[in-house]
């Protein structure tokens, strides 16, 4: 179940079932009106059709959701066959169109269950297919800068930090709007938690902060956050601007002195 525009007005919730165009073909749940509507299929490879019988998705910052899918003889011949093929679906690849993406190299000789996504905090997927390969693989989105009422907001930040110290921000949309990946019941790679990002002026260097002791989870629309962050001995020292991301989608900095 993957929800392709989180903030539109409709609050459209798009669902994958285990078949394609057979008994279990996608739907979209409108959960303002509580209505359902026939969703886009998945398309068809080399004449083959797929289906997301055990598959990951991502959703990007633009909106766009990641996925995979494979050919959809499964479970009749109670196998997982090869390719997996990817996709993107969502608001920037034309409402709810699915448009196939670059295939992996990987792909073509494993299946989607496989295949994990995780969403990094510069908006990429890491992508890797579990014991089929050692490969780490990086999905770069072509395009799609987020909307602006997605981003994180930092209402309050202290000005000046130490390394090695502790402090406290507050917010809002910290977690962000999403869990950011799932797979179903296998696996939950999701990232809706605060990352801070402490980037030097002088040198432009990142470096990244831990983080903890978030006041909540919830990816509800202008949820009220907070969370501590530790300064590594690592960050560099002067002038510089913090960042809150969740999902890969970071906020609007703020200045900071790093000493």
């Amino acid at each position: 179940m993957l929800r392709p525009d989180p903030v539109a007005a409709s609050d459209n919730v798009l669902v994958f079932g285990g078949n394609n165009e057979g008994t279990a073909p996608p739907r979209i749940y409108n959960t303002t009106a509580g209505t359902w509507s026939a969703g886009p299929n998945v398309p068809s490879v080399g004449g083959v059709p797929y289906t997301l019988g055990d598959a990951p998705g991502a959703q990007l910052p633009s909106g766009n959701v990641l996925f995979a899918a494979s050919p959809s003889n499964w479970p009749a011949s109670n196998s997982f066959p090869n390719p997996t093929n990817y996709f993107e679906v969502g608001p920037t690849s034309g409402g709810n169109v699915i448009t196939p993406i670059t295939q992996n190299p990987d792909g073509v000789f494993s299946n989607s269950f496989r295949w994990n996504f995780l969403v990094l905090p510069n908006g990429q997927v890491l992508a890797v297919a579990g014991e089929f390969s050692s490969n780490v693989w990086i999905y770069t989105p072509v395009a799609g800068a987020p909307n602006a009422s997605w981003l994180p907001v930092i209402d309050t930040s202290p000005t000046d930090v130490t390394r090695a110290n502790t402090y406290t921000l507050t917010g809002t949309q910290f977690n962000g709007l999403s869990h950011g990946a799932a797979y179903g019941d296998d696996v939950q790679a999701n990232t809706n938690y605060p990352i801070v990002k402490i980037v030097n002026d002088s040198t432009s260097h990142t470096f990244y902060e831990r983080t903890f002791g978030f006041n909540t989870m919830s990816v509800a629309r202008n949820t009220t956050s907070s969370t501590n962050f530790t300064v590594s001995g690592q960050t560099e020292t002067g002038p510089s601007h913090l960042f809150v991301i969740a999902n890969g989608i970071p906020s609007t900095s703020v200045p900071v002195v790093v000493h």
